[in-house]
């Protein structure tokens, strides 16, 4: 498998790097993952796993996803509370999004071959758009675009 790294902004980064600001409490250790909300869980995952190659570690309640309430998504499959990065697929309402709503910054995924993922990604029916050389974005179903970083080299 071509390793495909989820890159949750440049809190985690730093936050992983040990550059994150001081908390006076320090009760925050790291951060775990990045959460979205989706109107349809099964389709969802479906586009998670199929285009970026992302694997179902847990699904809440427990049972077929197309029931589920949240699905989480990472790169191995496991799931730890120790820091494993991952993808929250959550289920809040069957309604459209509203506008705006899917204006939350951006995902970052760092791969090896990004035209590997863009070419799934439109086979999944997604909009894909180039942006420089080295990245492209995807709109998911529900809106959100995650950008695809090949690193030169």
């Amino acid at each position: 498998m071509k390793p495909i790294f989820l890159v949750l902004g440049a809190v985690l980064l730093c936050g992983s790097l040990g550059f994150a600001a001081e908390s006076p409490t320090r009760e925050v250790d790291y951060l775990k993952g990045l959460g979205i909300n989706v109107t349809d869980t099964e389709r969802s995952t479906k586009f998670y796993t199929e285009t970026f190659g992302l694997k179902v570690a847990a699904v809440v309640p427990q049972g077929p996803i197309k029931d589920a309430k949240e699905v989480v998504l990472t790169v191995s499959g496991e799931f730890d509370f120790k820091g494993t990065p991952t993808l929250s697929l959550t289920h809040m309402s069957s309604e459209p999004l509203p506008a705006g709503r899917t204006a939350y910054g951006r995902m970052v995924i760092f791969s090896s071959n990004a035209e590997a993922i863009a070419t799934r990604a439109r086979a999944a029916g997604a909009k894909v758009r180039q942006t420089t050389k080295n990245s492209l974005f995807v709109t998911d179903p529900d809106g959100y675009e995650i950008e695809i970083y090949q690193p030169p080299g």
